[in-house]
């Protein structure tokens, strides 16, 4: 076992006796319908929310196996969830996820209400929290500009006052796993109390490497801490500060895509095509002539020797032959104070943020055994954010919000690539010594990003029953970039020292609005009508170009509906989004790379209807169904393609793709999950709890552009679980296992250089055991 891991069981033997007022391993089924949350910036109801929300309480994550961000699937209606490296690529209504690099997030994360700016930041594992609220649709009002397709906030439960509780929890399982989790309440007096929680999480790749298995890729090394104190001296008053730090050190999922499938050949022309027939070899193969073929991605595929099997392309979706170490490492500090204070007629809050986010990662960068090259990016982003809200009390028939909001952030982004030999015929010479080179090319992008957004939304009654919603916000982005090269006098060093753009100055300022209706049918019936705007601000495109900001108009009408007994509820949502200026990239190969450039080039058009169902017919069961049907598809929408034939001339440029009409990428028109967990008490009063859900979608493709590779069909998946509880209930024992009937999953797909098709897939079926022990 770990070292780390030990210390932090070690941590869990010394804490104190729990004693809590609700059971921690067992959640009464009767309080998955009441939950409250605060996706419009005050606590209410969600059945009373004139918003898509899928509120998800902390013991219910535990219960199913949400464990990050990229579980939420099953939960989450029309939600998917693709990933290329360690990036998510979320997808719901319409809004996908294609670029990512220094780009915005199409949906946008909170932790604990403080934004994210990075990617890969919505990887950070779920620990000890109170709940996630995934909010769907633009919020372009309360949460401002790249709250573009929506938003998810995970919220830390925060210290108890007068309360002593701790718990502890070791997973062992599949590749290796061993994961202990600990957290810890101790009040101090009666206002005061710390909070402190923690996770260390070991596993091997499940992508085996043939060459080094000490090379695989998909597995973990992580940790997560948290420390935090609240002092409330009063019910009026309230100071929290948390501290977090988080840690990934790892071979990683390699920095773009870990899998080379091949190249897809047109066997008319012999030329590489989107739609050809995947050739399982990235060497040169003497049945294709000099059209194709490479060392691996990226080579000069013209002069590349017979095939020697060092680059041929194993067929197994979890198997790599790469002889360059893989490596990922992420590190974050982060601070939050939130400050509360309510006064006579208004509740003021202060929210001030901060965090350092450093990523870097590096693969193979020609996928095979070849001593040729790496790639990769480094990224290293410093971010503040400071928001205060006026708040109106609860009770009064003018409910309203303003506030304002503020957000700084320092960012380094570079897309990385060594030559490591000199290279003869594509192939290293034995005979030279080795080169160790960054490439000359390379430079990093320097970027200051400032907003500031004043912003108001307000309930006015008109009736008993019928409230209209009202809210405006104002949005001020300013950009500032500066282009580095890399100081070609030290090309073995990675140093960023050459100046090549200086101070390149751009704005963008943009309105957003809602408005709707909401009619309280009655206590337990709920409609809304809404309209909405988003945005995402523009951005770096190359030199001192940028790319123009993305705009989302939407429109919903919610029906929301829970029983008399509150055993059942049912919520309805038909949407229609309207997304303009959006991104396409076009790829340009560079030294046996391929680099991407970005512009704003089309439309789409999203229709659907979402649906939430639970219902508990008696106590001991909760079924649930989760399910959206939706017509995505590209309006107006062009690309170019990157292969050597496939494309149409459209406007006088060849090779190019009309997406008009087509499915949006990582978008199913259909998509249900059910769930089901039963309660069943033994003769000794101890307890067994079996859980099961079942995922399924039609099948969506993995890309934009319409290569035949990318294409996901439909798919199954299907994860269960079976805990036993004693009578006391100070101890359970969990089994789990996930993608049961091991369904290959794909989650992304690509073109990289050389016309090297290259997929991530999803994890294949794996199993646990999970021990949890209250002191």
């Amino acid at each position: 076992m770990p070292a780390r891991t030990q210390m932090t069981l070690m941590l869990a033997a010394t804490m104190p006796l729990m004693t809590l007022g609700q059971d921690l391993f067992d959640l009464s089924l009767d309080e998955l319908l009441k939950i409250k949350i605060t996706s419009q910036k005050r606590e209410e109801d969600p059945q009373k929310a004139s918003l898509s929300v899928t509120a998800i309480k902390g013991q219910n994550l535990s219960d199913w196996e949400i464990e990050s961000f990229l579980d939420l699937e099953s939960q989450v209606p029309g939600l998917v969830i693709g990933r290329s490296g360690y990036d998510p690529r979320p997808a719901m209504r319409g809004a996908r996820t294609q670029q990512v690099e220094h780009n915005d997030l199409v949906l946008a994360s909170y932790n604990d209400g403080v934004y994210q700016s990075r990617h890969a930041q919505t990887m950070r594992p779920y620990l000890d929290l109170e709940r996630v609220e995934f909010i769907r649709g633009p919020q372009g009002t309360l949460f401002g500009r790249n709250s573009y397709g929506g938003a998810t906030n995970a919220l830390s439960h925060k210290p108890e006052l007068g309360t002593t509780e701790s718990a502890a929890s070791l997973s062992i399982g599949s590749d290796s796993l061993v994961e202990a989790k600990v957290f810890t309440n101790l009040p101090v007096g009666d206002t005061s109390a710390f909070r402190f929680s923690i996770a260390d999480t070991t596993r091997d790749g499940y992508i085996e490497n043939l060459y080094d298995s000490e090379k695989s890729l998909g597995d973990r090394d992580g940790f997560l801490a948290r420390g935090q104190f609240l002092w409330s001296p009063s019910e009026e008053t309230s100071l929290r500060i948390k501290i977090e730090r988080w840690e990934e050190d790892s071979n990683g999922y390699a920095s773009f895509g870990y899998k080379p499938i091949g190249i897809p050949i047109d066997a008319a022309s012999g030329l590489t095509s989107p739609f050809g027939t995947l050739v399982p070899l990235i060497g040169k193969s003497e049945t294709l002539g000099n059209s194709t073929g490479t060392t691996g991605a990226g080579m000069d595929f013209a002069n590349t020797p017979q095939n020697d099997g060092a680059a041929e392309a194993s067929l197994n979706p979890y198997q790599i032959n790469s002889d360059y170490p893989s490596q990922q490492l992420i590190e974050e500090n982060s601070l939050l104070l939130e400050w509360e204070q309510n006064f006579d007629e208004i509740k003021a809050r202060l929210i001030l943020g901060h965090s350092d986010f450093f990523d870097q990662r590096l693969e193979d960068g020609d996928f095979s055994t070849y001593n040729s090259t790496a790639g990769g990016q480094r990224m290293d982003s410093q971010t503040s954010t400071a928001e205060l809200q006026l708040i109106s009390p609860d009770d009064r028939d003018l409910l309203w919000i303003f506030g304002v909001y503020y957000l700084k952030e320092d960012l380094g982004y570079a897309y990385l690539w060594r030559e490591l030999s000199i290279l003869v015929n594509n192939a290293p010479d034995p005979t030279a010594p080795p080169r160790n080179e960054w490439a000359s090319w390379m430079e990093e992008l320097r970027m200051q990003t400032e907003s500031l957004a004043p912003y108001f939304q307000i309930s006015s009654k008109i009736t008993d029953s019928l409230n209209l919603i009202l809210g405006a916000r104002y949005t001020a982005d300013n950009r500032t970039w500066s282009l580095v090269g890399l100081n070609t006098d030290t090309p073995t060093i990675l140093s960023f020292t050459r100046p090549v753009v200086e101070d390149s100055d751009h704005k963008w300022n943009r309105p957003t609005w809602k408005a709707g209706l909401e009619w309280s049918v009655d206590d337990q019936t709920f409609l809304y009508a809404t309209g909405t705007t988003g945005f995402m601000a523009g951005n770096f495109k190359t030199g001192t170009d940028e790319y123009d900001e993305q705009t989302v108009t939407a429109f919903e009408i919610g029906y929301k509906r829970t029983s008399d007994d509150d055993r059942i509820r049912l919520n309805a949502a038909l949407f229609f989004n309207e997304y303009e200026d959006l991104l396409a990239t076009t790829f340009i190969d560079q030294d046996g790379t391929t680099l991407g450039v970005v512009d704003n080039v089309g439309s789409i058009s999203s229709t659907g209807l979402e649906i939430e169902f639970d219902w508990l017919p008696i106590e001991e069961l909760h079924l649930g169904a989760r399910a959206s049907v939706a017509n995505s598809r590209y309006d107006d929408f062009v690309s170019s393609n990157p292969f050597q034939t496939g494309g149409k001339t459209i406007g006088n440029t060849p090779n190019q793709f009309q997406l008009y009409d087509t499915q949006v990428a990582f978008s199913p028109d259909l998509s249900v999950s059910l769930f089901a967990s039963y309660d069943h008490h033994l003769a000794n009063d101890s307890r067994i709890v079996p859980r099961i859900s079942i995922h399924y979608n039609d099948g969506y493709r993995a890309n934009d552009e319409p290569y035949q590779f990318a294409q996901q069909p439909s798919l199954t998946l299907i994860d269960a679980s079976l805990s036993w509880h004693p009578r006391d209930d100070n101890f359970s024992i969990k089994l789990l296992a996930s993608n049961l009937t091991d369904e290959l999953r794909l989650n992304r797909a690509n073109r990289f250089g050389g016309d090297v098709a290259v997929v991530d897939y999803a994890p294949p079926r794996r199993y646990g055991i999970q021990l949890s022990k209250r002191f």
